[in-house]
């Protein structure tokens, strides 16, 4: 919350909004305002020169603002807070059956309290010197490589346009030469098919890959998937991503760029909101969830989107199956990079690693995406790990979720 500024004024005239208005500035307080201002009450008093009052001319008394009810479960709120604690990062857990956010955690946060109370001027000073950035909601806003993960978009155009079969196998001795660059691989994996390749997240097979199916067709398949485009949740401030898939004014395209692109290095930047709504889609074979916070606003029932008008991507059930096989052996194949979920039992576990490089030398970004379900329930995820070094440790805390998860019988 914040004292309203000019353009906020001139944004909402119809609401009555005054220049002592206090206004949401962020996150569901900004997204839901005008349900949850309510009308600000006052007296109209006469006074003496002096300035004391002399009778009490009227009254108006203030009308509390809307409720609005959230998808968020608390308790997995709590668990989700309490995994990130000492991280950069975001836990998001969706609903496969309606896009109902579960959990929705960008890490390290902070008590939005303050901004309302004097005197907390200390605390505010502090959040926004801290290196941390915790008023940076890393989850809608915060738009970074997507490493391995990007692999699934490029393995369904290869499978649906028979670039490849599942059959398909190349050879990887660590690394690829383009020139006299080495385009390296994070182990010397030998001969491997697709669902070997997803499994052991092999560059070297999606360089092949990549090069098939060629760039603008990459493009077009992550698209549909939404990169790009903002998913539509109900928070303020979502970034739409970046793909860059060919020559520009800019600059030239060259074959290193291709290899980038096919293993979600280079230009290409996601939300980790994109990612879990893109996971969500391969879930349910092509439904694009819209992610939503809120069920309810005052007596208003936010209505879940008609599952039958949802976009849909269009591909043969056999693409879908020979992917999703990929994405399962990430965690049931003892050498896939997400074997430490087999931890969980009694869930079969679909989902893809990422070990993302960034920028100026700093540690790599950490990633998994996947989804589970449960007689209870279906759910998509998404743990990502600003600088957190290696995939192996959002595997860590998405195993650690998914047992927290089943104690909550939330799965």
């Amino acid at each position: 919350m914040g004292k309203i500024n000019e353009d906020e004024i001139e944004d909402n005239q119809q609401y009555g909004y005054t220049p002592l208005t206090f206004v949401g500035k962020t996150g569901v307080e900004k997204e839901y305002d005008t349900y949850l201002q309510g009308v600000s009450g006052g007296r109209q008093i006469e006074v003496d020169s002096r300035g004391q009052q002399v009778r009490l001319l009227g009254l108006k008394d203030p009308v509390a603002g809307q409720d609005v009810v959230l998808t968020i479960d608390q308790r997995v709120q709590n668990a989700a807070q309490e995994l990130l604690k000492g991280y950069r990062g975001t836990i998001t857990v969706m609903d496969l059956s309606n896009g109902d956010m579960i959990s929705l955690v960008s890490s390290p946060s902070y008590d939005p309290n303050a901004f309302s109370d004097k005197n907390k001027n200390d605390d505010i000073t502090s959040y926004f010197n801290d290196p941390m950035t915790p008023l940076f909601n890393r989850a809608v806003s915060g738009q970074y490589p997507p490493g391995s993960v990007f692999k699934i978009p490029v393995a369904l155009a290869a499978i649906q346009l028979h670039k490849i079969t599942p059959n398909t196998t190349y050879d990887c001795p660590g690394y690829m030469m383009v020139g006299k660059r080495k385009f390296g691989c994070s182990h010397v994996h030998g001969v491997q098919d697709l669902q070997a390749a997803l499994a052991h997240s092999c560059n070297v097979y999606f360089f092949h890959v990549g090069e098939l199916v060629t760039p603008p067709i990459i493009g077009a398949f992550a698209r549909a998937f939404g990169i790009t485009r903002r998913t539509g949740i109900d928070l303020p401030f979502e970034a739409r991503g970046k793909l860059v898939t060919g020559a520009s004014t800019d600059r030239s395209w060259y074959k290193g760029d291709i290899l980038n692109l096919s293993i979600g290095q280079g230009y290409t930047l996601v939300t980790p909101m994109q990612l879990t709504v893109m996971i969500g889609a391969v879930a349910n074979n092509g439904v694009i969830l819209r992610p939503r916070v809120v069920k309810q606003a005052g007596d208003e029932v936010i209505p879940v989107m008609d599952f039958s008008k949802r976009p849909l991507i269009r591909l043969r059930d056999q693409t879908w199956e020979v992917v999703q096989r990929g994405l399962k052996a990430v965690v049931d194949d003892p050498e896939g990079t997400g074997h430490d979920l087999k931890a969980v039992s009694g869930l079969d576990i679909y989902g893809k690693t990422g070990t993302a490089q960034s920028v100026h030398g700093k540690p790599n970004h950490a990633w998994f995406a996947g989804y589970t379900r449960s007689a209870k329930r279906g759910i998509a995820f998404c743990v990502f790990l600003e600088y957190g070094g290696s995939s192996e440790n959002s595997v860590r805390i998405s195993r650690d979720l998914l047992l927290k998860l089943q104690s909550l019988q939330i799965i």
